[in-house]
């Protein structure tokens, strides 16, 4: 795990949250070159790990200050290293430059077509 100390997320001793300085150090990690895909799994796994310890079930303003960080957190950490598609429909259907211009044509008719109904 060579380099995954200079991706530990830094909390204050009372477990006050730094917002900023949390999310620079994900994109910071995010970004490192010099890392692995192995690497940077390892380190989002445990960080995902880290985050669950700071939810709370009190309904205090800085629990839920705490628990939208989390929330917010794991999406981001989601967002960078996990592959995913921004919704189902971004993976189907055919990539217009691989289409013919009869068939974009017709398709267009056929949409105009929808539109005038």
């Amino acid at each position: 795990m060579i380099g995954l100390r200079s991706c530990s997320i830094v909390m204050s001793k009372q477990k006050k949250f730094e917002e900023e300085r949390y999310y620079n150090e994900i994109l910071q990690c995010f970004s490192s070159e010099n890392r692995s895909e192995n690497e940077k799994g390892i380190w989002k796994y445990s960080k995902l790990i880290e985050l669950m310890s700071f939810l709370r079930d009190e309904d205090t303003q800085e629990s839920v200050r705490a628990n939208k960080l989390v929330q917010n957190t794991i999406i981001l950490l989601l967002a960078l290293f996990d592959d995913l598609a921004p919704d189902y429909y971004s993976k189907i259907g055919t990539d217009s430059k691989l289409i013919s211009n009869a068939e974009k044509k017709e398709l267009k008719e056929a949409l105009l077509s929808e539109l005038a109904n």
